[in-house]
């Protein structure tokens, strides 16, 4: 399975790529690298966490992913 891009809706830049892993037991789980496109990577109350774009836009994370910064 190829690697997903995550963009930003606003500017659409790349922020990263999600990828699909098995770890040493054979599950598998997914891999997102982000990219220089990204300030900071911070946590909402209840909402998850969040990617911030250079641009000033939040950009939602899944739930699941391993984060990984490039």
């Amino acid at each position: 399975m190829p690697a997903r891009l995550l963009t930003c809706p606003s500017c659409g830049r790349t922020l990263g790529t999600i990828s699909r892993k098995l770890d040493h037991r054979g599950r598998p789980y997914d891999k997102l690298r982000l990219t220089e496109n990204v300030e900071h990577v911070g946590r909402l109350l209840f909402r998850g966490r969040y990617a911030a774009c250079v641009c000033g836009e939040r950009v939602k994370l899944p739930d699941a992913a391993t984060v990984e910064f490039h």
